[in-house]
């Protein structure tokens, strides 16, 4: 066996503490002062470990070295087909396909002498880049170049054999993603010694407020790249095999689906039982929904959800926006269903500019839309209303949800999951502008009259004004145009399906370490209370690949309608909760447990094995 090490930025996972492959940097190595450049306080306030790759390399002895950090591992499979995958956690079959253990890399050596990712595009690794090369990309966001522009000058007059390439990696519009690699200690120490050397002489010309300012892991991506594709391109004698990245998703908090279901079912029960609660601001509770022919069904099973959660169905009215794909038939059927239990008040869409607002997604029709337009068609004495997408399941009552004092602000919601992205997408990266999910809002439409008039035309205003960066659709408009006017919701309130469904796709925008804007503690505590749960995303619970584990809620309350007569393959779809297929993946969920398979990969060697492919 080789001499094999990969060190670990810190321990990561329990599984690998007692790996024959990995160690986590001892904290001795940390402790000692002797070894400790000036610079060393600003390897230490970056990202991607780099004062932990710097003791690495001081103290390291192993033949072959590694290095991995946030999570982010190289696979050793030797799978031809093997893809960049997203895992929830590490196990034994983990370590045993991906090569994790001192047997398999003895194998794996002889196949080359450096590892690395792939290089990546701009565009994969930091979210609605607009540079195209490096440089312009540091640039972006740092505010100046100078560090790179120094960089260059010391590898031209320092590392002269590394010139050419450093002008190519700096204009080119590809980086290596992370700081991970595993190696032959020789190069490992030449790779160190060139990424701190120029990492030191940059830091010893610049000021204390450069430094500050300085994106020291990008500096440090740029140098990496720099060296393994000098080592790839001019050192024919070095081996470099460019090797799968295995992300472990550690944020998927745990939780007991069966027991946060079981009690919004005793939820309803209660509410049942309790005198009607007192309504405020107006005494009505207005309620705003559109959707077409397609959504008729599932928005029955909202409309059922509200009223099995309540006690104040006389305070309720319910507002249908609609246009020409809702048709009579459905409405009929609606208005059918609920005749003495709810008031439902059907308002056609009658704006010719509803129709020239753009589809960016497949699965979003124009009626969403519509509620840019409502306070066009609603009487003057609704100065407040909530909006209610049709792809949610309420879970408590709607009256809590209504009296919610919005303490000056014109509208309500949740914050994003993807607050950060959109907001640069739409304000630019230098905003700290709030961006709200749209799914769910709590809008207070008098308020909004008076401070920005006529709000169609006010929307169509914004839109025209800014549909370049437009991507969201309405949710996007709504953002801009009530831009620091927006109260935050508790997460309860919105409890958006990708907080807490699996993956397997690698995650992407790594410098810009973008996740959701909701710590573990809030999506705990909104999980132990939920309000309201918002099923995003193309993965709805009425369609076959949908593993969210609270689509039960949805069939239930769809249950509730007496024409409801589910086909065969709905009740397949609800009561899969074990196996989907997504973007060449298999993922088997079996009591707690998620099996992650390379479906494509397997396919894919097995027709090679049969001689059906080349």
């Amino acid at each position: 066996m080789v001499d094999a090490c990969i060190y670990l930025s810190s321990s990561e996972q329990a599984f690998l503490a007692e790996n024959d492959l990995f160690q986590t940097v001892p904290e001795g190595w940390f402790a000692s002062d002797e070894d400790t450049p000036l610079f060393y306080n600003l390897l230490k306030s970056s990202r991607g470990h780099l004062d932990a790759l710097y003791k690495v390399w001081k103290h390291n002895k192993h033949d072959y070295v590694g290095f991995v950090h946030d999570h982010y591992y190289l696979s050793f499979s030797q799978k031809e087909y093997d893809r960049d995958v997203t895992l929830p956690y590490i196990d034994r079959h983990a370590l045993s396909y991906y090569g994790w253990n001192q047997r398999n890399i003895s194998v794996v050596v002889q196949e080359g002498d450096v590892f690395i990712p792939q290089l990546n595009p701009l565009t994969e690794i930091y979210y609605l880049s607009p540079a195209t090369e490096a440089i312009d990309f540091y640039e972006e966001k740092v505010g100046n170049n100078t560090h790179i522009l120094k960089a260059v000058s010391y590898i031209k007059e320092t590392y002269p054999d590394k010139y050419i390439t450093t002008l190519k990696v700096v204009h080119s519009n590809q980086l290596l993603p992370w700081n991970i690699f595993f190696a032959r200690k020789d190069i490992f120490d030449e790779y160190c010694m060139f990424i701190f050397d120029i990492i030191s002489k940059i830091a010893q010309s610049s000021s204390e407020e450069e430094n500050n300012k300085a994106n020291f892991y990008i500096i440090s991506l740029l140098l990496t790249t720099i060296f393994f594709e000098s080592v790839e391109k001019s050192s024919p004698h070095y081996r470099v095999v460019h090797t799968p990245v295995v992300f472990v998703d550690t944020t998927l908090p745990s939780y007991n689906a069966g027991r946060i279901i079981a009690s919004v079912l005793q939820n309803e029960k209660s509410i049942k039982k309790m005198p009607p609660k007192e309504v405020l601001y107006g005494g009505k509770i207005n309620i705003i929904m559109s959707f077409d022919d397609n959504y008729a069904d599932h928005a029955r099973a909202v409309i059922n959800s509200i009223l099995s959660h309540t006690a104040n169905q006389s305070d309720l009215e319910i507002y249908i926006v609609y246009g020409p794909s809702l048709s009579s038939l459905s409405i009929k059927r609606l208005q059918e269903l609920y005749n003495g239990s709810v008031s439902l008040i059907f308002k056609e869409i009658n704006n010719k500019y509803a129709e020239d607002f753009p589809l960016g997604i497949k699965y979003i029709s124009q009626s969403t839309y519509y509620r840019l337009f409502v306070q066009d068609l609603l009487p003057a004495t609704v100065k407040r209303l909530i909006y209610l997408d049709t792809d949610i399941i309420v879970c408590d009552d709607i009256v809590d949800l209504w009296n919610i004092n919005l303490a000056g602000h014109t509208i309500a919601g949740v914050r994003d999951i993807d607050e950060v992205e959109n907001r640069h997408n739409v304000f630019g990266r230098m905003s700290k502008s709030t961006y709200i999910n749209a799914g769910i809002l709590v809008y207070d439409i008098g308020r909004a009259q008076e401070r920005y008039g006529s709000l169609s035309r006010y929307f169509m205003e914004v839109y025209y004004k800014n549909r370049k960066n437009i991507k969201f659709q309405d949710q996007d408009i709504i953002n801009i145009a009530f831009q620091d006017d927006i109260f935050i919701l508790p997460l309860r309130w919105n409890i958006i399906s990708f907080l807490f469904f699996f993956s397997p796709l690698l995650m992407e925008y790594n410098i810009d370490n973008l996740s959701s804007q909701h710590s573990v503690p809030e999506i705990k505590e909104a999980m132990e209370n939920p309000g309201i749960f918002h099923f995003i995303g193309r993965r709805k619970p009425w369609t076959k690949s949908c593993l969210n584990p609270f689509k039960e809620l949805y069939w239930h309350y769809r249950a509730q309608d007496p024409t409801f007569k589910p086909t065969f393959l709905q009740r397949i779809y609800r009561w899969n909760h074990y196996v989907v297929i997504r973007n060449g993946f298999l993922c088997l969920f079996f009591k707690g447990k998620i099996r992650v398979i390379q479906l494509r990969s397997w396919w894919k060697s097995l027709k090679k094995r049969l001689g059906f492919s080349s």
